[in-house]
């Protein structure tokens, strides 16, 4: 190769050289391509509607006593499963409370409207009942909307605006000696009841707790009722 031919050659290769770009300080360039992050959608809660039939409860006598239903374990004070004739029912049971009262004894979460049928038995006089509420496991309770008068033996329903978040758990307080039915006590909400059908939930925490995560049976799964005045 003569000198002008090498002169052009080495040329060449400098112009070659200069136009690469070289990763200084051994710095790797990647492209600027990256794939998409997989968006994960939101769970939203569930409306839930849980009822208390009084179906699969035994107890024919008034003294007190704990007795196993569909939801959990409730008291019965003074009260039976009425599954006479005579008493104001769906089906074939309804509870009978003379001057006592049915107590949950366990929690339901986040509550929003609480519906209840009821009717006096058989030819009693009139009398009154409340529901009362609590969010302490039953420590403390308070009322819930007014007194419901009995004065007819046909089912009636009334529903109970509720809104809290967070475990709450009731129960019905009667007084005097004429006896009233109550039957489909029925919970409506937003999410997981937190609740196992057929168990009571015994355990005492503080309200500000996060709740106890449980699979639910028994629940069914259904669109929140209408809203409701209350009562």
């Amino acid at each position: 190769m003569n000198l002008k031919s090498l002169i052009v050659f080495l040329g060449c290769a400098l112009l070659i050289s200069s136009c690469i770009d070289t990763p200084k300080n051994n710095t790797q360039y990647h492209s600027l391509y990256t794939a998409a992050t997989p968006v994960v959608p939101i769970a939203q809660a569930t409306p839930y509607t849980l009822t208390e039939t009084f179906e699969n409860g035994k107890k024919a006598k008034y003294s007190k006593a704990d007795i196993s239903l569909t939801t959990g374990s409730w008291t019965f004070d003074d009260a039976i499963i009425g599954k006479q004739k005579t008493d104001a029912k769906i089906d074939n049971a309804a509870a009978r409370i003379r001057n006592g009262a049915i107590i949950m004894n366990f929690d339901v979460y986040d509550v929003t409207q609480v519906t209840i049928k009821h009717a006096k038995y058989k030819t009693d006089k009139a009398s009154a009942w409340q529901l009362m509420l609590s969010v302490d496991s039953g420590k403390i309770y308070t009322q819930v909307g007014n007194y419901i008068q009995e004065d007819d033996t046909t089912l009636k329903t009334d529903s109970f605006k509720i809104n809290i978040t967070g475990r709450v758990r009731f129960k019905i307080i009667k007084s005097g000696t004429a006896r009233i039915n109550i039957d489909d006590f029925t919970f409506q909400g937003i999410g997981d009841p937190g609740i196992i059908a057929g168990m009571a939930d015994t355990v005492k925490v503080d309200t500000s707790l996060s709740k106890i995560k449980s699979k639910s049976r028994g629940v069914i799964i259904g669109p929140d009722a209408p809203p409701a005045a209350g009562d």
